[in-house]
């Protein structure tokens, strides 16, 4: 796993391409895990995507933002 983690940190992809990949995917698996935890948990759905979900999202954005950051420092 280290071997292909630093091959992708250092091979053929390009750092910016890393990072934007890395965010997108970090993002879409928080957001799946929190919409699909809040809808098990008998939130309406309707609630999850407008009125609570902003706050949510932002949270979600910079939590992604920062994992990314930590990721591509650590894996240089």
């Amino acid at each position: 796993m280290q071997k292909i983690r630093s091959w992708f940190l250092t091979g053929w992809p390009s750092t910016p391409a890393l990072r934007v990949g890395y965010f997108v995917l970090t993002l879409l698996a928080l957001e799946l895990i929190i919409v699909i935890g809040l809808i098990a948990a008998g939130v309406n759905p309707t609630l999850v995507v407008s009125v609570i979900g902003a706050p949510i999202w932002i949270c979600t954005i910079l939590l992604s933002r920062r994992f990314v950051q930590w990721l591509m420092k650590t894996g240089t």
